[in-house]
C-alpha cells in the first residue's frame, strides 16, 4: 500500500467488489484541478447515494408491509412466549 493511501485507509480495510479501487477513482475525481470535474463526480456521488436510499427505503416499506412494525412483531413475540409458558 502507498503511504499516501494509508492517509485514506487507515485500518488497510479494502472493500469487496473493487471498492477500494473506487474509492480511489472517486477521490481522483473530486481532488481534481478542475472544479467542474469535481462537482460532476460529487454529483454523481449524490445520485449514487439517492439511488440506494431509496432502494433501501423499497426495501424497508416491503418487509414493514410483509411482517408488520416493531411493535407489532414485540407483541407477537411477547403473546408467543406467554402462550409457551402455559
Amino acid at each position: 500500500m502507498r503511504p499516501m493511501d494509508k492517509q485514506y485507509n487507515p485500518d488497510g480495510f479494502i472493500p469487496k467488489h473493487g471498492g477500494y479501487e473506487r474509492l480511489i477513482t472517486y477521490r481522483k475525481g473530486i481532488e481534481n484541478p478542475d472544479p467542474e470535474v469535481s462537482a460532476n463526480v460529487m454529483i454523481g456521488l449524490i445520485n449514487i447515494t439517492s439511488f440506494l436510499l431509496a432502494k433501501q427505503l423499497k426495501t424497508l416499506e416491503k418487509e414493514f408491509l410483509q411482517e408488520g412494525g416493531l411493535r407489532e412483531r414485540m407483541s407477537q413475540a411477547r403473546i408467543d412466549v406467554r402462550r409457551k409458558q402455559k
